[in-house]
């Protein structure tokens, strides 16, 4: 069997800087198009880093434009603020994390020879979702004491909330409210966005 065809294979060809740049702003906007029509349908999840996994396995650069290009069409599509709400952009590191997480896996299939299974992805996706979820923590918490804007997800405000009134400190409600959100969604994003690498590295022009 063809490993570079292999789904379970954590083997990809090399890319070029522009296949990657051009896939890592693609992916940029899909985040955007994906998470804001899954705001619309109510799903109380981020669903912001699917495209961005997609995009690591091509190559890191592609990961990271995908990452810092998906905030930056967010910020300017969705009509935030600048510069008052600009420092909200601190949450591009939640995705870099993603983007270090996949590289990573990638890397070490290649180098160990084996296989990537359900089991690794499913791994990676709960670590992932752990370190996040206190990226996203501290990050929120930095917010609220050096700026006036705070822009978060909807489920995780009222988890917060929730557990502050039960006399819970600050970052580690932030951090406990955001674990059970990113736990489905990093495990959907790590999932959705191999399979989706793999199936369009079939494809002639993922070829090159």
């Amino acid at each position: 069997m063809d490993k570079f065809n292999d789904l379970s294979s954590g083997v990809f060809a090399r890319r070029t800087m522009v296949f990657q740049l051009a896939v890592g702003i693609l992916a940029g906007f899909l985040n955007y198009i994906f998470s804001s029509s899954m705001l619309k349908l109510g799903v109380p999840l981020f669903m912001d880093t699917i495209f961005t996994a997609t995009a690591s396995c091509f190559g890191i650069v592609c990961g990271i434009v995908a990452a810092i290009s998906s905030h930056i069409v967010s910020f300017v599509i969705a009509g935030f603020s600048f510069p008052e709400e600009a420092s909200n952009m601190i949450f591009v590191f939640c995705s870099l994390t993603v983007v270090l997480g996949m590289r990573i896996l990638i890397h070490l299939s290649e180098k160990r020879e084996f296989p990537v299974s359900p089991l690794h992805l499913f791994a990676l996706g709960i670590m992932m979702a752990l370190v996040i979820s206190i990226e996203g923590a501290f990050f929120y918490v930095l917010l609220l004491k050096y700026s006036e804007y705070v822009i978060d997800n909807k489920a995780v405000s009222t988890l917060i909330y929730t557990l502050i009134t039960q006399k819970i400190s600050l970052i580690a409600s932030s951090t406990l409210a955001r674990i059970p959100v990113n736990m489905v969604d990093k495990l959907i994003a790590v999932f959705a966005g191999w399979y989706l690498a793999k199936l369009a590295n079939r494809f002639p022009l993922c070829k090159n």
